[in-house]
């Protein structure tokens, strides 16, 4: 995240596609979700289960309304969790600014890597607690941050953070709701 994102993960202006704005919109299609699900600190299988699919959400990104969309699927032999997203927003002047990435979590190490269209690589660590999911992003030779999504029933709440001076500041934060 990311995200979030992710998502909203990781943003260097400088770096980011401009786009032509477009008023076109894409109708997507999702699983049935279960709304009555309660994840455990051990039961990470069902956090997995009920996060797969596709997700759309509305929030702020750098102090700027921002749109988002994560796209959970099980990859390579359901080895991989793989997680596409992307977010929009315009900036100060205006202009449409668009961050799209790919990321792979493998929930039996608790690890997994992002790619972004800034050409960023950044390695994950997983945490699970109750009925969320912290990512821990970077390294030292890297930015670092984390993003937290909450699953609570069709919905998933997710924050980022930014690692400045060891300390964490929120960059993003957004409410996914599944997409039908």
């Amino acid at each position: 995240m990311k995200n979030v994102i992710l998502l909203t993960l990781f943003l260097s202006i400088s770096s980011i596609t401009v786009l032509p704005q477009s008023n076109s919109k894409k109708t997507i299609s999702s699983n049935n979700f279960s709304k009555d699900f309660k994840l455990s600190t051990t039961n990470k299988t069902q956090f997995i289960q009920n996060i797969i699919g596709k997700w759309e959400g509305k929030g702020t990104l750098m102090r700027n309304k921002a749109v988002f969309s994560m796209h959970w699927e099980n990859t390579l032999n359901n080895t991989f969790l793989k997680l596409n997203f992307k977010n929009q927003f315009k900036d100060q002047n205006g202009i449409l600014r668009e961050l799209q990435s790919e990321a792979y979590y493998q929930f039996s190490t608790k690890t997994g890597y992002w790619f972004d269209s800034r050409g960023m690589i950044l390695p994950l660590k997983l945490k699970f607690e109750d009925n969320s999911l912290t990512v821990f992003w970077g390294d030292i030779k890297t930015e670092r941050g984390k993003t937290t999504y909450t699953l609570n029933l069709d919905q998933c709440d997710v924050e980022d953070f930014v690692m400045r001076n060891n300390q964490y500041f929120s960059f993003g934060k957004a409410i996914y709701k599944r997409t039908k």
